[in-house]
């Protein structure tokens, strides 16, 4: 899997950064025209005045089906998190466990000892990988970290 492989080369060292920045709409504006579909980071802290629960690090392309996928890393608690997203044209998501949550089906897999998100929003397909506990699903934080998201990322907790 593409984003699994490319969180483990960003480990590695092995994936450099093309834009080093911690500001969403500086890595957003970077993408237009590299790939072929819209991206826009969300900034919920800056909005909500919340304290900062992650960092934004950097982003990068990644050669993906004779394409470019949008890479872009995140640290949580100086762990890793890898969003990686392409147009749902080129990818779906597909196998894990299935959670629907707010009209989106959600794939939760793990994959070398790694949580993986995978989702279709939009037009676009998206996969979280981090070594995160339960499913993963703090890694959300990093687009849904607004009181008003809570909730949501409540759902995707194991319900056994």
């Amino acid at each position: 899997m593409l984003a699994v492989d490319t969180h483990l080369r960003h480990l590695r060292n092995q994936l450099p950064f093309e834009i080093k920045t911690d500001s969403p709409e500086q890595i957003s504006n970077w993408f237009v025209g590299k790939v072929s579909f819209s991206l826009k980071l969300p900034n919920y802290q800056e909005s909500s005045g919340q304290e900062k629960i992650y960092q934004l690090e950097g982003a990068r392309l990644v050669g993906f089906k004779d394409d470019y996928a949008a890479y872009v890393a995140y640290q949580m608690r100086q762990r890793p998190i890898t969003l990686v997203v392409t147009s749902s044209s080129v990818a779906l998501p597909a196998g894990g466990e299935q959670i629907v949550s707010k009209g989106i089906t959600f794939h939760y897999d793990s994959i070398d000892g790694l949580k993986v998100i995978t989702w279709t929003d939009r037009g676009l397909t998206y996969a979280l990988v981090s070594d995160l506990e339960e499913r993963g699903q703090q890694s959300c934080l990093v687009c849904h970290a607004g009181a008003k998201d809570l909730g949501f990322i409540e759902k995707l907790k194991p319900t056994h």
